[in-house]
């Protein structure tokens, strides 16, 4: 009988020339270059859209291209950290949750660029990505637990209906297309100041496929939420290094769909940082995800459905 360990063994001797080549190219790198280049990049893809924001990040990014030490200035990561700072205080009524975690974790740079010595560095770096994790999914969980429109299925129901990234799940459970077109149509009914509507409630009609899969989502989705709350606590090997398997599949199950990628981007740096040291190989993990989360956002769903 072949057992698990000897299928996992096998697995993983195939996946040693692809380890050892990401091992070899990390190794160019100091952890904290590496995690703040990945940064940028996300700042340059996914960071504030004004053009005073975007403009010296773009400089610094192709500075540090060929100057690597730049991603080491305590001075540059200022920069970064007071643009953001700037854009969150003049947008922030419009601004995602991401945006300021992503600010956070700018001035979280910052402050390890700022320590005299690596051990320090590395220790701010790690204390700070382990501290944002918990907050998120601590924020996440509170957020959710406290929402009626949550905690009863709708506010997945509804945005299955009118997010266009998910129209091919309502294609695979054959929701009627009219619903998504109805829907967005009554949501902009109840935001007009020029649309009356009686008791400022309007009906929607109840696919039972579609709230029921509404529901086992919104079930999931805090449910993994709290077990990485509680596990993130954790310092034993064996459970972080389930925290770790638990969040790259709570990762990749979210993002085949869901468009937020410039937060999965960020929590896939955060895991990265407190991951790289004690499981390498898991690590690399999360650099995979990453670009996963550009190959889902490619027009995959037009082409199939």
């Amino acid at each position: 009988m072949i057992s698990i360990n000897n299928i996992l063994d096998a697995i993983n001797s195939k996946l040693d020339p692809v380890y050892n080549f990401l091992e070899e190219q990390v190794s160019k790198w100091t952890h904290l270059e590496l995690v703040s280049m990945l940064t940028l990049i996300l700042l340059i893809f996914h960071g504030f859209i004004t053009e005073n924001f975007n403009y010296p990040v773009q400089l610094i990014f192709i500075m540090a291209v060929f100057y690597r030490p730049v991603l080491s200035s305590s001075l540059v990561w200022a920069v970064i950290a007071l643009a953001a700072s700037y854009e969150l205080m003049n947008f922030w009524h419009h601004a995602a949750n991401h945006k300021f975690l992503t600010a956070y974790w700018v001035w979280a740079l910052l402050i390890a660029h700022w320590c005299k010595n690596e051990e320090c560095k590395k220790r701010s770096l790690m204390i700070s990505a382990r501290f944002l994790i918990i907050l998120t999914m601590a924020g996440a969980c509170i957020q959710k637990i406290m929402s009626p429109s949550y905690m009863d299925g709708s506010f997945f129901e509804i945005s299955l209906l009118t997010i266009p990234s998910f129209d091919f799940l309502l294609q695979m459970m054959g929701v009627d297309p009219s619903l998504p077109g109805f829907t967005k149509s009554a949501l902009a009914d109840l935001r007009s100041a020029s649309t009356v509507v009686t008791k400022n409630t309007i009906f929607i009609p109840i696919d039972t496929t579609l709230s029921i899969f509404a529901m086992t989502v919104t079930i999931w989705n805090l449910l993994i939420q709290f077990v990485l709350e509680i596990l993130c606590f954790c310092r034993g090997e064996r459970l972080q290094l389930l925290f770790h398997w638990l969040f790259l599949f709570f990762i990749q199950t979210t993002y085949i769909a869901a468009p937020f990628v410039g937060f999965g981007f960020l929590i896939c740096i955060l895991c990265y940082t407190i991951s790289a040291e004690r499981f390498p190989r898991t690590s690399y993990l999360y650099l995979a995800s990453m670009l996963m989360m550009v190959i889902y956002q490619s027009p995959w769903r037009q082409v199939l459905f």
